[in-house]
């Protein structure tokens, strides 16, 4: 097993390409605790996991709804703004054109949950209340992530993940 932190919102949505084998990590930063653990799968080169958040509301802002940016759904192959700008596409596709994404299959801690965005980016959780200012929640995501073949920020590289 290997151990390691990420950033938060680059878990979801990038938990992605640090390890092989199982990982997790726990973190704190400004009034957000999160808590990662996930497995790189080689064979099928995914990486699937669960992500536990207890977010904090620091602002002076009602909040009803949390917004995760899913950075793996830019290597879909029907993604409008793309990983990697055409001019390096052969560069960076090592083994001709390969597509990744990330899908969540589950959301507990919220009323409800779903995808959107312009380009199907966003994991949006409507929370069961209303937070105001030093109330938390408490919610779990369950994702897998389709790594492309890609040498960029999220994928298997020549050299492995």
């Amino acid at each position: 097993m290997r151990r390691c932190c990420l950033g938060l919102l680059a878990l979801i949505m990038a938990v992605l390409p640090i390890a092989t084998g199982c990982f997790g990590c726990a973190a704190q930063s400004g009034g957000i605790v999160y808590e990662i653990v996930a497995e790189y799968l080689p064979e099928t080169q995914t990486v699937t996991g669960t992500m536990k958040i207890e977010y904090v509301n620091r602002t002076d802002e009602e909040i009803s709804c949390l917004k995760f940016n899913l950075f793996p759904n830019a290597y879909r192959e029907e993604a409008l703004y793309k990983a990697v700008s055409p001019a390096y596409q052969k560069q960076a596709y090592y083994d001709g054109e390969s597509f990744g994404e990330i899908v969540v299959s589950s959301v507990v801690g919220g009323a409800a949950w779903g995808i959107g965005g312009e380009d199907k980016n966003i994991l949006f959780v409507e929370l069961e209340t209303s937070l105001f200012y030093g109330e938390k929640v408490v919610v779990d995501i369950g994702f897998s992530t389709k790594l492309a073949k890609v040498e960029h920020r999220i994928g298997v590289t020549r050299r492995g993940v």
